[in-house]
């Protein structure tokens, strides 16, 4: 009948497939038949992927039939378990056969996240600790996908990591946070047994400066008197102050501009850190210095 040539040698229901939460499975349907058979896939929820749609969307992948009438699940979850009917269909009939997917949990894989903000030379570090027999051996993936063992890591300060150190429990220490630094860290406990991880994801929070003074200030000052004037600002990391004065001359940093000044002009104070650049002036007039900021020099 029909039946046999739309379908080879398959029973209603094959042997169950097993495979592992989050690793590619396949289930194969080898149908064949003249004309040439299409194959469907009706899904656990009951949903139909055929040989001539594109797939569909499930989680983090699609699900597609292959040219061969295999069913192909690149990352398939837990709620992708279930009985998956192959139906083979030409315009002589229609056959079908079930196969039940099991998938098995991985190890345990919790993750967390957290917030830290950057300010310079801030640690940040996270324990990681794990049964077993024997003893696991853990280590820690960074965010470049680099991975860094205790044992390998006996001085950090020559590695490729120089900030970042492994204690021999396990404990992950970043000196000195910033941006870069931001990412998945993942820890990793295996043993012959088997393997399993915690994920931590490190948010790196950041501010530009924000200076706190008005962002223009006027100071008329008799010539030869000291000039006060004062410049702060708030960031992360904490940003380091600079004053210029009119001639473009870089003061060294301070917060305060004192004394010493015999130019009228514009001074300028520049409030830097890793994310931005704010900036405040303060117009400068003496009286008396007709050159008006022309460099004339006072006596001291």
């Amino acid at each position: 009948g029909w039946m046999g040539t739309a379908m080879r040698g398959w029973e209603e229901l094959g042997a169950a497939v097993t495979g592992l939460v989050g690793d590619p499975v396949s289930l194969p349907c080898e149908a064949s038949g003249s004309p040439k058979v299409e194959v469907n896939w009706v899904l656990p929820d009951g949903e139909v992927v055929g040989s001539r749609n594109k797939g569909r969307r499930r989680g983090e992948a699609w699900v597609t039939v292959l040219a061969n009438g295999t069913l192909s699940l690149p990352f398939p979850g837990q709620r992708d378990a279930g009985l998956y009917r192959c139906v083979a269909v030409n315009q002589h009939g229609a056959d079908s056969h079930s196969t039940r997917l099991i998938l098995t949990p991985r190890p345990t894989d919790t993750s967390s996240s957290m917030r830290y903000p950057m300010r310079p030379q801030s640690v940040v570090g996270w324990e990681c600790r794990a049964q077993g027999v024997p003893v696991p051996l853990l280590s820690w993936v960074l965010p470049d996908r680099s991975i860094l063992t205790p044992d390998l890591n006996s001085n950090p300060a020559h590695g490729p990591h120089p900030r970042v150190s492994i204690f021999p429990n396990g404990t992950l220490r970043i000196v000195a946070v910033g941006p870069a630094d931001r990412g998945l860290y993942r820890c990793v406990a295996s043993n012959p047994a088997g393997a399993s991880s915690l994920s931590v994801r490190l948010h790196v929070s950041f501010l530009p400066p924000a200076i706190q003074q008005p962002r223009e200030e006027r100071v008329t000052q008799p010539a030869g008197m000291p000039v006060y004037a004062h410049c702060s600002a708030r960031g992360a990391p904490v940003p380091s102050i600079r004053w210029r004065t009119p001639d473009g001359t870089l003061l060294l940093p301070s917060q305060f501009l004192n004394g010493n000044l015999f130019d009228s002009g514009s001074y300028e104070c520049l409030a830097t850190n890793a994310v931005g650049v704010d900036k405040r002036t303060v117009r400068v007039l003496m009286t008396g210095d007709e050159g008006g900021g022309g460099g004339v020099r006072l006596p001291r």
